[in-house]
């Protein structure tokens, strides 16, 4: 072979060196992302199940102070009927003595 050919090669061969070096940090520093992407993931994932876990106790503490204020309603609204039965009953009585 010539001298030019040989150099040809060379440089070809040199320059599939350093593709092949630029392949393999590029795949290095990919693989790196990914991995820290996976635990990113990973923390985002169980910082939902935290909040969805609250979400739920906070709903049902909602629920049973909804219940809890209905049945109060309940029962002022009772005692209120009762009190103004009361009140209606012993007026009346006054006013007959009255008369």
């Amino acid at each position: 072979m010539s001298d030019s050919a040989t150099a040809l090669i060379g440089r070809l061969a040199g320059l599939l060196f350093f593709v092949a070096l630029g392949a393999g940090i590029y795949a290095l520093i990919t693989r790196d992302n990914l991995q820290a992407a996976r635990a990113q993931l990973t923390m985002v994932a169980q910082e939902r199940d935290k909040l969805k876990n609250e979400l739920i106790g906070t709903e049902r503490t909602v629920l049973a102070s909804s219940a809890d204020l209905q049945s109060c309603s309940r029962e002022l609204k009772a005692v209120k009927g009762h009190s103004s039965t009361q009140t209606t009953q012993g007026a009346l009585p006054a006013k007959d003595k009255a008369l």
